[in-house]
C-alpha cells in the first residue's frame, strides 16, 4: 500500500503519521489506530482515494516496466548524433520493449 500517504495527502490531511509498515493492510477496523493526522478523512473517503490510486498503478504498470528496459538517455543521445545504423538499432530496441509491455 505505497499509496497510503499519497491518498491522505490528496485528501488534505496534514501531519500524517502511520503506525507500522505502510505496505501492510490498513482496514476499516484498524484505520483509527494506525493512521493519525490532522484533518483526517473518513474511512470511506480514504478507501475510495486509495483504491483509485492503486487502480492507476495497475493501469500504468506498463510504463514502469518499459522505463526499466528502455535504452538510457545517453544511448539515445549518441544514437541521435551518430544516426544511421545506431539510430535504427535504438528504434528497434525501443520497439521491442513496447511490444514486450503493451499498453493495458
Amino acid at each position: 500500500m505505497k499509496n497510503v500517504f499519497k491518498a491522505l495527502n490528496n485528501l488534505n490531511a496534514t501531519d500524517i503519521w502511520v503506525k507500522g509498515d505502510t505496505s501492510s493492510d490498513i482496514t476499516e477496523d484498524n484505520y483509527d489506530t494506525k493512521v493519525k493526522c490532522e484533518n483526517k478523512p473518513t474511512w470511506s473517503d480514504f478507501k475510495t482515494e486509495l483504491d483509485r490510486l492503486d487502480a492507476l498503478d495497475v493501469a500504468n504498470k506498463y510504463q514502469v516496466d518499459r522505463q526499466v528496459e528502455y535504452p538510457s538517455i545517453e544511448d539515445c543521445i549518441h544514437a541521435l548524433l551518430d544516426g544511421g545504423d545506431t539510430l535504427t538499432d535504438l528504434q528497434a530496441a525501443r520497439q521491442a520493449v513496447k511490444d514486450k509491455y503493451p499498453k493495458g
